[in-house]
C-alpha cells in the first residue's frame, strides 16, 4: 500500500458501498489510449478488436443513435462491477462527488449499500440518519424506488434515484429477509453530519464510546474525549466500544484506534497480488485506559474498518467481542483517477487479523453471541411484598448507610435511556462490572 493517509474517502456520494481505498494517480499522454495500454500481446489485440467490432455494430444497428462516450463508460462499469461487488467505474460527476464527500456532511438518506442478487442491499444506516429513523435496517433489500423495480439497474443508477435535494421525499419498497415482509417507506432526505463518535460515562463509571465512522479525525477525537471524561470522573471500571452499524472508513484510522487500546502486537496485515509487498501494522506502547476490562459490540452492520479494530482487539486478547457476526468485508480497494476526470475502483488486496484470519465473507465472530432484543421491565405494581423493608414493624439495620446514592449529573440522558432499552449494551456493561468484581476478588485473595 502506498499511502495510508489517502486510503478511502466515504463511498459514492450519499450512499455507496463501504470500502478501504488507496489513491493512485494514473494519466495518459495525448497519443496514448487505454486500448494501447493493454495491447501488449496478440490475444489482447484480438480481444480489443472484437470489442471494437461489437461497439461499431451497436452504433450502426441499434434502434436509436447512441453516444460513444456513454457506451464506453457503461462497458467499463460493467467490466469492473462484474469482478466483485466493490469494484466499479466513476464518471466525471460521480468522481467529483466522491472527492467532495469528505466535508463531514452530505444530503441524503444516510445509508451504505451494495448490489446483491440484482437488488440494493443495506450494509448499514448511519446513526441518527433519515434512513435509521424511518426504520431501515442492515440486510434489508431495496427492491423498488418510486415504484420502479431496482433489478436491472446499475448500482450508480439506483444511487442517483435515491439522491436528491434536502427536505424532498423518496418512496422505496423494502424486502426484510428476516421476516419475509415487503415494506413501503417514504423517507425525507436530510443533511446528514458525519460525526465520528459519541462518548459518555454511563452506569456506575463505565466508559461508553460509540464510533459512528472512521473519518480522518476519529482517533484524535477518541483520545481527547476519553482523557476528558476520565479527568472529570476520576476513574472508570472499564470501557464498552460500540462498533455496531459502523460502515467503515479509513484504514489508518482503524489501526490508530486499535493502537489506542493496545500496548504491543500486530493490528492487521495487508496482502495484495504481489507476495513481496506485504504491509504489517503494529501497535506501540500506550493503552489509554490502562488495560482495564473492555468489551467491543458488533453486529451485521459492522463492516470493513471496524472489523479491523474488532479483529485486532480479539486476537490480542485485549477485549471480549459481544453481539452478532460482523459483515465480513475483508478486502481493500484502490481508487485510480485518470486525467479526463474519471476514475476506477478495483480490489487490490485483502487484510488479515493478527492471528492470520481472513474475515472476507466470514466476518468477525463474537466471543459471546447476543442477538438484538428489546428490554421491557416487569410490572411490579401488583407484587404484595417488595422487600423486608415494606413489612410493618420490620427491624432496623444498625449499619444502614445514610450516604446519598451517587448520581451521574453529566448530560447523559440520551445514553442512559438507550442503556435501559439496549439488551446487547446492558450485557456488555454487566460484563465490565463482572470482570471488575472478579479482578478485585483476585487482588484480595
Amino acid at each position: 500500500m502506498k499511502n495510508s493517509k489517502t486510503i478511502k474517502q466515504f463511498g459514492r456520494a450519499v450512499i455507496f458501498i463501504i470500502t478501504l481505498f488507496i489513491l493512485t494517480p494514473v494519466s495518459f499522454s495525448k497519443n496514448q489510449s487505454a486500448f494501447n495500454i493493454f495491447s501488449s500481446g496478440k490475444e489482447d489485440k484480438n480481444n480489443l478488436k472484437f470489442f471494437k467490432e461489437v461497439l461499431d455494430r451497436v452504433k450502426k444497428e441499434y434502434i436509436t443513435e447512441v453516444d460513444d462516450k456513454q457506451l464506453i463508460e457503461n462497458a467499463l462499469d460493467g467490466m469492473l462491477s462484474s469482478l466483485d461487488p466493490h469494484s466499479g467505474f466513476f464518471d466525471q460527476k460521480a468522481y467529483k462527488e466522491f472527492k467532495t464527500i469528505t466535508s463531514g456532511e452530505f444530503v441524503g438518506l444516510g445509508i451504505e449499500v451494495m448490489m446483491e442478487n440484482g437488488f440494493i442491499k443495506v450494509v448499514s444506516p448511519y446513526d441518527g440518519s433519515p434512513a435509521e429513523k424511518a426504520g431501515l435496517k442492515t440486510n434489508d433489500y431495496i427492491t423498488a424506488i418510486e415504484g420502479e423495480v431496482v433489478r436491472g439497474m446499475k448500482l450508480s443508477e439506483a444511487v442517483e434515484k435515491l439522491k436528491g435535494a434536502p427536505n424532498t421525499k423518496v418512496n422505496i419498497t423494502v424486502f426484510r429477509e428476516s421476516t419475509g415482509q415487503n415494506l413501503q417507506m417514504s423517507i425525507t432526505r436530510k443533511l446528514v453530519p458525519l460525526i465520528p463518535l459519541k462518548a459518555r460515562i454511563i452506569s456506575d463509571d463505565v466508559l461508553y464510546v460509540k464510533i459512528l465512522n472512521f473519518n480522518e479525525k476519529v482517533s484524535t477525537d477518541l483520545k481527547s474525549e476519553v482523557k476528558k471524561l476520565i479527568g472529570i470522573n476520576g476513574e472508570i471500571k472499564g470501557a464498552v466500544l460500540d462498533l455496531r452499524s459502523n460502515p467503515g472508513g479509513l484504514l489508518d484510522q482503524a489501526c490508530e484506534v486499535s493502537d489506542l487500546f493496545l500496548n504491543e502486537g500486530e493490528i492487521v496485515t495487508i496482502k495484495g497480488r504481489d507476495p513481496s509487498k506485504i504491509k504489517v501494522y503494529k501497535a506501540f506502547p500506550g493503552d489509554i485506559i490502562n488495560n482495564l476490562p473492555m468489551v467491543v459490540l458488533i453486529n451485521a452492520g459492522t463492516a470493513s474498518a471496524p472489523e479491523i479494530v474488532a479483529g485486532a482487539l480479539q486476537d490480542n486478547k485485549r477485549a471480549i467481542i459481544v453481539g452478532e457476526k460482523s459483515f465480513g468485508k475483508g478486502s481493500v480497494q484502490s481508487t485510480i483517477p485518470f486525467s479526463n476526470g474519471t476514475a476506477i475502483k478495483i480490489t487490490t488486496a485483502k487484510y488479515y487479523t493478527p492471528s492470520g484470519r481472513s474475515i472476507q465473507a466470514e466476518g468477525i465472530k463474537p466471543d459471546i453471541y447476543i442477538e438484538e432484543a428489546i428490554v421491557k421491565p416487569v410490572d411490579k405494581t401488583n407484587i404484595l411484598y417488595k422487600s423486608e423493608q415494606s413489612l410493618k414493624g420490620h427491624l432496623q439495620n444498625e449499619h444502614k448507610n445514610n450516604t446519598a446514592e451517587k448520581k451521574d449529573v453529566r448530560n447523559n440522558t440520551k445514553i442512559e435511556l438507550k442503556i435501559e432499552e439496549d439488551f446487547q449494551l446492558l450485557r456488555a456493561v454487566d460484563l465490565i462490572k463482572g470482570m471488575t468484581i472478579y479482578n478485585q476478588l483476585k487482588r484480595v485473595n
